[in-house]
């Protein structure tokens, strides 16, 4: 490895590892090296949640302090008073993260039945031509209440509720993706 001993002697804090984590055996790599763990397993509470205590089990397991690790989480969101106009804000981010889940050798048994099927299709039929792309081909696999377990959606007080759980579980951030630039103008701007 390479030493910096000039950025050393400067004295600057280190700089923390964030492991971005979908399956948990990232989460456990990332819960004995890194600092910070980024889950990409949507906004249900039940998966962060899971993610959150694996991580903690292996962080004490490994006799590393609990308190050396913080947790954060990629989220679509889109707070719309169409929920119909909101779902499709964030369809294209979610197809992207879904399919994430449906990478080779990810364990799709921990994904809830309902969601599996969703993912799995996602992963099979994704079209990388139109990556993030909520006109996407296999968009058509993302079903509304997919959507609605796996974004933040709703009107402002629906997200800022879901938001809110979210951080009670030991979330320390989010890193909130809304539309893009093939969504609806005039629903992105509302």
């Amino acid at each position: 490895g390479s030493s910096l001993e000039w950025l050393r002697a400067m004295g600057l804090p280190k700089v923390p590892v964030d492991a971005a984590a979908t399956g948990p055996k990232v989460i456990a790599a990332g819960a004995r090296q890194a600092e910070r763990i980024t889950f990409n397993l949507g906004a249900n509470p039940e998966r962060i949640a899971e993610g959150i205590k694996l991580a903690r089990q292996v962080r004490k397991d490994a006799g590393l302090p609990a308190d050396g690790l913080t947790f954060g989480a990629y989220l679509p969101v889109a707070p719309h008073p169409d929920i119909r106009a909101a779902r499709l804000l964030v369809k294209g981010v979610t197809g992207v993260y879904a399919r994430f889940q449906a990478m080779p050798g990810h364990p799709s048994s921990l994904i809830a039945a309902e969601d599996r099927k969703v993912i799995e299709t996602v992963g099979a039929n994704y079209n990388y031509g139109h990556h993030g792309r909520a006109d996407a081909s296999h968009a058509v696999y993302l079903e509304d209440e997919f959507v609605d377990r796996f974004a933040a959606i709703g009107t402002a007080e629906q997200v800022a509720e879901r938001l809110s759980a979210l951080f009670k579980l030991g979330l320390d951030w989010l890193l909130m993706v809304g539309p893009n630039r093939r969504a609806d103008v005039e629903a992105a701007e509302e």
